[in-house]
Order: structure tokens, then sequence, then C-alpha cells
């Protein structure tokens, strides 16, 4: 009926709840801008220029009349 638990499974436990917090701070810190945008003009224009950085490019660049 009742089922049997030795001492590691508490450890066990323990580091699987604390590597799953750890894993959703680190997905945050990498979205922060992006969600926080939402709520703020400056976290939206730092997330596009952090975009911007990562893509090595300029709007003014990126934005070419075709003919």
């Amino acid at each position: 009926m009742f089922a049997y638990l030795d001492p590691g499974a508490g450890s066990v436990l323990i580091a699987a709840l604390t590597a799953g917090f750890a894993g959703v701070a680190v997905v945050f810190r990498m979205y922060r801008d992006r969600v926080l945008g939402v709520f703020s003009k400056k976290r939206r224009t730092q997330a596009e220029e952090a975009r911007q950085q990562l893509l090595g490019t300029d709007a003014e660049e990126s934005v070419e009349p075709k003919g």
C-alpha cells in the first residue's frame, strides 16, 4: 500500500526541482527584454537593438527598396 522511499529519493527530488528552477531562470534571462517589452518602451528598444546586433544589420539597411 505504501511505497518505499529510500533516503536518496529526497535528494533526487530536490536536485530535480533546483535544475527546473535554474532552467526557467535561464530561459527568462534569454527572453526577458522581449517579455518585458510588452510593458515598457525602453525594454522594447533594447530588444530591437540586441536583435540588430545579432543579425549584424541596421534597420535602415534592411528596408532597401527593390528595383
